[in-house]
């Protein structure tokens, strides 16, 4: 299961065919392209098809609100969820074999053990994750967070898929119930992190869609179909009803979502073929 993967959806490289797709049917079209939520300074530009497209787009659709979601009352609610109450910790779902673990991981990263078993095992990993992503350089600015102020700058409407109370209850009940196994995978993807982004580069370079699915998304049936359900299956489900009116109007949209909820035989893409649509690869 690449967890840390999941939680990213893909990672930051320069593609050599861009993940920009054209939606269409007999009434109109829109256009949908996969992103990356976390990006290197060296992963700009991006692949023309991104800027084009933008441009050629009157409103921006993102999964959620970005700026609501980076505001102090976000922040503060995405903490309260992702925190225990009370008298409880992470130890009260954690093996001992797992506790050591992390207070191993905490030590040689120089992080607060402490501070790490109050909040759930999902805030855990996402904190192991973003150390592990500062390690390699990479920042939380990814592509749909340099569109989304591109598209305020430009004065372009902008729309959203689902609200950031939505988000956050997705991510706070990652692992929940599987707590030891979760945090375990976690750590263990975490160690490997930079042999895993040079195959995930290789294969975005290549834009080997085959091996992107081999790589994120065979475990994560096989491993935890709950947790795959809930970020990937029914989100692109939702999703898709709100796709399918984009080409009943006179505006062109441009949706931004996750790399991850492009590939695969739960794609986003795959439904809206299902439905009768049109999908064509934006090459410039």
């Amino acid at each position: 299961m690449k967890y840390i993967f999941m939680l990213l959806l893909s990672i930051s490289v320069l593609f050599s065919k861009a993940l920009v797709y054209e939606i269409s049917d007999e009434k109109g079209k829109f256009y949908i392209g996969g992103t990356i939520h976390v990006l290197r300074a060296t992963d700009y530009p991006l692949p023309l098809e991104y800027n084009k497209v933008f441009n050629k787009s009157n409103i921006i659709v993102f999964e959620t609100d970005i700026e609501k979601l980076d505001s102090f009352s976000s922040q503060r609610e995405f903490l309260k969820s992702m925190s225990y109450k009370d008298s409880k910790n992470l130890e009260n779902y954690l093996s001992q074999g797992s506790i050591d673990q992390l207070k191993l991981y905490c030590k040689n990263n120089n992080l607060s053990y402490k501070s790490m078993k109050k909040f759930k095992v999902s805030l855990a990993v996402l904190n192991i994750m973003m150390n592990e992503m500062q390690k390699v350089g990479v920042s939380g600015n990814g592509i749909d967070k340099h569109y989304f102020v591109m598209a305020k700058e430009k004065n372009k409407k902008i729309s959203y898929l689902e609200s950031v109370q939505k988000q956050i209850k997705i991510l706070s009940s990652m692992g929940e119930g599987k707590e030891d196994a979760y945090l375990i995978e976690s750590l263990k993807e975490a160690y490997s992190l930079n042999e895993d982004i040079v195959k995930l580069i290789k294969a975005f370079k290549n834009a080997d869609v085959k091996v992107l699915e081999e790589f994120l998304l065979a475990d994560s049936i096989v491993d935890d179909k709950k947790m795959y359900k809930d970020l990937i299956i029914d989100r692109n489900k939702a999703w898709v009803e709100k796709l399918v009116i984009y080409t009943t109007n006179s505006d062109i949209e441009f949706v931004l979502v996750g790399a991850m909820h492009l590939i695969g035989k739960d794609s986003i893409l795959l439904m809206l073929k299902n439905k009768g649509f049109k999908v064509k690869q934006v090459k410039f």
